[in-house]
Parts: structure tokens; sequence; C-alpha cells
């Protein structure tokens, strides 16, 4: 599921170049900056729900633009952990594909 920019901007988070609004700013009533893990690759997997480019959830991405700091932190860490494990994947499937 592609996450068309010129339809963004809307309810559910996205900001009109792609990327969740206000994705690199500080969060409103907060001084702490949480840099974002966007990287402009916003684009939906149909089978994990997941954001192909950073690995956070729809809904993940929706928060973000009004989370705290300590959820900041949360959804990074989750985003870290999601990567590796997408990571790990991908190295057994090309692993795998040697043998044949």
């Amino acid at each position: 599921m592609s996450l068309d920019p010129r339809e963004a901007g809307g309810p559910d988070g996205f900001g009109g170049d792609g990327s969740a609004k206000n994705d690199g700013i500080r969060s409103p009533g907060h001084d702490e900056f949480v840099p974002s893990p966007c990287i402009g690759l916003c684009e939906l997997d149909t089978e994990t729900g997941l954001c192909m480019g950073c690995y956070r959830t729809r809904g993940e991405i929706a928060a973000w633009p009004s989370a705290a700091p300590s959820r900041r932190r949360s959804i990074l860490a989750d985003v870290g952990a999601r990567a590796e494990s997408d990571e790990l994947r991908r190295a057994v499937e090309r692993w795998e594909g040697r043998g044949r």
C-alpha cells in the first residue's frame, strides 16, 4: 500500500511530503528533540503493516507529531528491533538462496 503524498495531510498523521506531520521537530509542550526515523520512503507493507522505510506502524506514524519524548523513544526502540529482525530474515533468505 503506497502512501500517496498528494493525498496526505489528513487526520492519519501524514504530511504533504509523505512523512509524518511535524516529524522532525520537538513534541508540543516538550523541549527534548527526538529525531524521526522517517527516511522519506513512505510505503506500508501489506503483509506486516509496517512502513518499509522506517519500520513504524500507521498508528505510530500518526502518533509521532504529538507524542511525548518518552513515547518517541519507545517507538524508536521498537523500530530498531523490527529493523534488526528484518535484516536477519533477509540474511537467512540470501543464505538459503545460495544452495539452489
